[in-house]
């Protein structure tokens, strides 16, 4: 088993990978992997998972229960059962329904905010450590978009407890 301060994990849709799959080098600790994510428990033992990001996921407006939202409760329960204790889940997104129904989630499950911003590039980068900052300030193509449009773009990170 990896250690976990060693292992960090991502995933993206087919349509978003065959533009991206090799056009950003990865960063030491990072892991790639492209597979259904209902199965996404079935990838990795307790505890192997340092960090988690969840960046510009679907936010499945119809989804009323959030079965399909990623960021939903329903999957922050399958990645509790990986993820290392302390170990964090991390939301970037453009979508205000996207980080409303998440944050509505989080609050109502008990989990501890690290951070929490409705606009990332609005000061916030400013009160976190370089490392998050480096991390958050990588903008994709369509992040740049909607920069330019003057979209906010939104960030948390929670802690949820370890099983």
């Amino acid at each position: 088993m990896a250690q976990p301060e060693l292992c960090r994990g991502g995933h993206q849709g087919p349509s978003f990978l065959e533009g991206r799959q090799n056009s950003q080098p990865r960063r030491p600790h990072e892991r790639r992997f492209f597979a259904d994510i209902e199965f996404i428990d079935q990838f990795f033992g307790p505890g192997e998972v340092a960090d988690i990001w969840l960046t510009f996921s679907d936010p499945q407006p119809k989804d009323e229960k959030g079965t399909k939202r990623i960021t939903s409760g329903k999957f922050i329960e399958r990645y509790r059962k990986f993820l290392a204790p302390g170990g964090s889940v991390k939301v970037k997104s453009d979508s205000k329904l996207l980080y409303a129904l998440s944050k509505e989630d989080y609050l109502e499950a008990g989990y501890p905010f690290l951070h929490d911003s409705d606009d990332v590039y609005g000061g916030f980068l400013e009160t976190v450590d370089a490392d998050l900052r480096d991390a958050l300030n990588i903008k994709t193509y369509y992040e740049q978009r909607w920069l330019e449009e003057g979209k906010n773009i939104h960030f948390m990170e929670i802690v949820p407890p370890a099983l």
